[in-house]
């Protein structure tokens, strides 16, 4: 739902369980995730989300709008730690 709410990226802040987040420190620190255009096309939605993760490096994750949330991270258990954080942060918002 936030997805298709917020065209861009989506910022949030304000919340302990970021600091869930690799390279977030505070919770006043604002998490910026980009918000893509789904695409069926393979080439041109690499090259949106590619623009996406320039715009906002530090962010871990990206939305495609009405799909879903990808995210990443360096080993299973941090990529397991960041789903869940971002999955509470994003129903955090969700529900303001």
């Amino acid at each position: 739902m936030l997805s298709r709410r917020h065209a861009g990226a989506l910022t949030i802040s304000g919340f302990e369980m970021a600091k869930a987040i690799t390279g977030v420190t505070t919770h006043e620190a604002p998490l910026t995730i980009s918000v893509i255009t789904n695409d069926q096309d393979m080439a041109v939605l690499k090259h949106v989300v590619s623009e996406a993760l320039a715009r906002h490096p530090h962010a871990p994750a990206y939305l495609v709008a009405g799909h879903g949330l990808t995210t990443w991270a360096r080993d299973v258990d941090t990529l397991k730690r960041h789903l869940e954080a971002l999955e509470f942060l994003l129903s955090c918002r969700l529900n303001e």
